[in-house]
């Protein structure tokens, strides 16, 4: 009997996380990314530029893409960003 409700319990957990898994709507947190990227483009106009968790981050992303512009790169900063991460 507690074998069975060790089985039992191992089938609804698995149930469980399979379902939930199954209806997430954004996988890959790409909506970010191409803010970021957005974000790099714009400057210090952008609403993200000095984001709270990413301080640095917008400022010295931007002098990284600006500086690679600079020396011709035609890219966009999507591009950039993925190189550097």
């Amino acid at each position: 009997m507690k074998r069975l409700f060790y089985i039992v319990l191992f089938i609804l957990a698995s149930l469980f996380y399979w379902s939930t898994a199954c209806f997430i709507e954004n996988r890959t947190e790409a909506e970010d990314a191409f803010e970021y990227a957005i974000m790099v483009e714009q400057g210090a106009g952008h609403d993200w530029f000095y984001h709270p968790h990413h301080l640095i981050y917008g400022p010295v992303m931007k002098l990284g893409y600006e500086a690679l512009r600079n020396i011709g790169y035609p890219g966009r900063a999507h591009s950039f960003l993925i190189l550097v991460s």
